[in-house]
C-alpha cells in the first residue's frame, strides 16, 4: 500500500451490492429522504462554523462607508495593479509586433 487514503464519496447512500456484482444496491442505513436532510442539515452546520473563524475584509464597529475602508482599499489597490499590468503587456506586445513585421516586411 502506499498509505494513500481516500475520503468517502460525497453522496454515500448507495453501497455495491457485491464483489461480483455491479449493481447498486441501497445502503441498510437510514431512508434516503432523512439521510439527506440529516446531511444537508450537517453540510450548513459546518459551513456556518467555518465562515465565523473567516476574517472578513471590514470593521462590523464602524458605520458607513467607514465599515468597508479595507475592502475598497484593497479592491482599488488590485484595479490599479492589473491596469498596470495589461498596459505593460500591451507596450511588449506593440513593440513586438513592430519588431517582427519589420524582421519579415510585412504590414502591421
Amino acid at each position: 500500500m502506499l498509505g494513500v487514503r481516500v475520503p468517502p464519496g460525497v453522496f454515500s447512500a448507495f453501497t455495491f451490492a457485491g464483489a461480483r456484482g455491479s449493481s447498486l444496491a441501497p445502503a441498510r442505513s437510514p431512508s434516503l429522504p432523512t439521510f439527506l436532510i440529516t446531511n444537508v442539515k450537517n453540510f450548513v452546520t459546518e459551513v456556518k462554523v467555518e465562515l465565523m473563524k473567516c476574517s472578513w475584509p471590514w470593521d462590523p464597529k464602524e458605520k458607513g462607508m467607514k465599515k468597508y475602508k479595507e475592502l475598497i482599499d484593497s479592491t482599488t489597490i488590485v484595479v490599479i495593479a492589473t491596469l498596470l499590468l495589461s498596459g505593460y503587456i500591451a507596450g511588449w506586445d506593440f513593440i513586438l509586433n513592430i519588431i517582427m513585421s519589420v524582421l519579415f516586411r510585412t504590414a502591421a
